[in-house]
């Protein structure tokens, strides 16, 4: 698989987290990663974790 790691992307968020709640950060800077952090929320919620992908779903792999 091409992309980042797992590792890194849990970094990324937990990065994300520790820049919402800074006390350096003004509020547009926190509202910034607040944003980025619901969108991966909104992102995961919206995933069904028992949906088989259809390239290994047998019965539609005929039709691939």
């Amino acid at each position: 698989m091409n992309g980042p790691h797992l590792d890194q992307i849990i970094n990324q968020i937990r990065n994300w987290k520790m820049e919402v709640s800074s006390w350096r950060n003004d509020g547009w800077t926190r509202a910034h990663y607040m944003i980025m952090l619901n969108k991966v929320k909104q992102e995961i919620e919206s995933m069904d974790p028992y949906e088989i992908p259809p390239s290994l779903d047998p019965a539609q792999a005929n039709k691939v």
